[in-house]
């Protein structure tokens, strides 16, 4: 154990050590506080913190020093351990109060005299004061920090006399008892700041009072309908553009002249109920109404023979001709690249055109794998082509009349395993000379091209070719292909047919609307109708 004289000075030198180290705290403490309003003076008081920092007046330089003296004599007295409340210590109090309010006031003269009231600098005065305060403050504990560690110093040395056991237990509880009042004098600092902190009122006051808007700035209908359609049109035509560039299909009459393929002319697209009673002049022996209006529209050029339908085929037949000067063309070959383009029907009512200018025509249904024109004209299709091409029958058999005067149609007949190897056959090539001899004009109806060669196989037989594409479904490269295919063959080709085409992609469009629907009416009379004129009067190109 220590003894009396050890332990009291142990006593007194963690004492003194505490004041040195809550002297340090605070100063520290003050250093942050100033270099904090510094810089809030912002840049443009740099020049302001250099005259703080070099203020050199003799009367601040001599209270600066009784300021420091006094915080050694204070520190004096607690090392001679004279109590607080005696009246030496308590004059020497008051007497440091005195000088640190004097130092201020006299700092705040020289400022002022370096920058008078009307100087910008005003705004900043209180943040002026509370500089000043802090730096006779930071002096003041420097001071006090060099008394308190001239003392524990040499309490230090006095300690180090004491023998190396006493010593080492000495140290021992001289740090023990050093850090719990550190620890107290940490914590002690820390609820003041908290309740310094919690007691500061906040420096705000109301500029602008806040007004409810006339109108709500979110949603902003108007600016939101505005972008909505733009971007709503933007989009659509977009996907219309797209939609254009991904279909390769044939739609337009320049289509065709840029495929460089020769046109012979475009068929209009009529719906049904634009017929003009077209369904009620058709005998309804069978089938549902939707096979009449199907039927209707295949046989548009018999039942009525002034509508713009029928027309655009008199304007196909004119073409063809004179599609060659020097021999006239009697056998015709109608075929298509694909299936459902139309072919069928574009013969038939091309037969009937021809027909109709008394020339004894024959329809031949040459399709022996889906054969359709014997239903168009309700006969029936047990013999026909193929039983006259194995020698079952001869020609009188199978040429039979139709309801339009002057028109004949051979049917397919039984359906055949062998298409190809028939329409290919010596008999075939006989029966298409032998009826070019008997008749104005032979119509054969072939199958698809490109699916099958039957077309490729009769193409160089007959007079001329014509190629049916139908608009919006004929697939431009299946057209190029298909026209190859009778090039290679050596056939004659005509030209296209463009089918199925709307108005507002045919030329002369104008013509078949205003034209025909101006001199004819239900009861065949003429009935004027105001219309527009257009100077197109030309319906096709070759």
């Amino acid at each position: 154990a220590l003894s009396q004289e050890t332990q009291e000075m142990v006593k007194q030198l963690v004492e003194f050590e505490s004041l040195y180290q809550e002297a340090v705290t605070d100063r520290k403490t003050y250093e942050k506080r100033l270099e904090y309003l510094k810089s809030q003076l912002g840049e443009l008081r740099r020049t302001l913190e250099t005259d703080l920092a070099d203020i050199s007046h003799p009367l601040i330089l001599e209270l600066r020093q009784k300021i420091a003296e006094s915080e050694a004599k204070l520190v004096n007295f607690k090392a001679q351990g004279i109590p607080e409340s005696y009246p030496d210590f308590k004059k020497e109090n008051e007497r440091l109060a005195s000088l640190k309010r004097t130092l201020t006031e006299e700092t705040k003269k020289v400022l002022l005299a370096r920058y008078p009231v009307h100087d910008p600098l005003k705004p900043y005065q209180e943040i002026l004061e509370k500089i000043i305060t802090a730096e006779t403050e930071v002096e003041a504990l420097q001071a006090k920090e060099d008394a308190l560690k001239k003392i524990v110093d040499q309490h230090l040395l006095k300690l180090d006399t004491l023998p190396e056991k006493s010593l080492k237990l000495a140290r021992l509880e001289r740090a023990k008892k050093l850090n719990e009042n550190l620890y107290m004098m940490m914590k002690e600092k820390y609820e003041e700041s908290r309740i310094t902190r919690a007691g500061q009122i906040g420096k705000i006051r109301i500029v602008d009072p806040a007004v409810p808007p006339e109108f709500p700035i979110s949603p902003k209908k108007k600016l939101n309908l505005i972008l909505a359609t733009l971007v709503g049109l933007g989009l659509g035509i977009g996907v219309v553009f797209f939609l254009e560039y991904l279909d390769n299909s044939v739609r337009t009459v320049e289509d065709v002249e840029r495929l460089q393929l020769p046109l012979l002319g475009s068929i209009p697209d009529i719906e049904p109920e634009k017929q003009n009673g077209l369904w009620r002049a058709l005998p309804k022996k069978k089938g549902s109404e939707d096979e009449v209006g199907r039927l209707a529209t295949r046989l548009v050029t018999h039942l009525k023979p002034k509508s713009p339908y029928s027309e655009a085929y008199r304007s196909l037949r004119t073409q063809i001709q004179y599609a060659r000067s020097e021999k006239p063309v009697q056998t015709i070959l109608v075929s298509s690249p694909g299936p459902g383009e139309g072919k069928s029907t574009s013969v038939t009512n091309l037969a009937i055109t021809m027909a109709q200018m008394g020339s004894k025509t024959i329809l031949v249904d040459s399709d022996l794998r889906r054969p359709v024109l014997h239903s168009l004209f309700d006969l029936k299709r047990d013999v026909g082509l193929s039983n006259y091409l194995v020698g079952r029958a001869e020609i009188e058999e199978v040429i039979r009349p139709t309801s339009v005067d002057n028109l004949y149609l051979i049917s397919c007949g039984i359906l055949p395993p062998n298409p190809s190897e028939l329409l290919g056959s010596k008999r075939m090539q006989e029966l298409i000379q032998q009826l070019k001899n008997e008749c104005d004009y032979v119509l054969f109806d072939s199958p698809p091209l490109i699916a099958v060669t039957d077309a490729v196989v009769m193409a160089p037989w007959v007079d001329g070719v014509v190629l049916v594409l139908r608009s919006g479904k004929t697939d431009r490269d299946a057209a190029v292909r298909a026209f190859e295919l009778l090039r290679n063959v050596k056939a004659n080709v005509l030209g296209t047919l463009l089918n199925d085409v709307l108005p507002s992609y045919m030329y002369g469009s104008y013509y078949y609307y205003y034209y025909y629907y101006y001199y004819s009416s239900e009861d065949g009379k003429t009935k004027k109708r105001k219309k527009k004129h257009h100077h197109h009067t030309q319906l096709y190109t070759s």
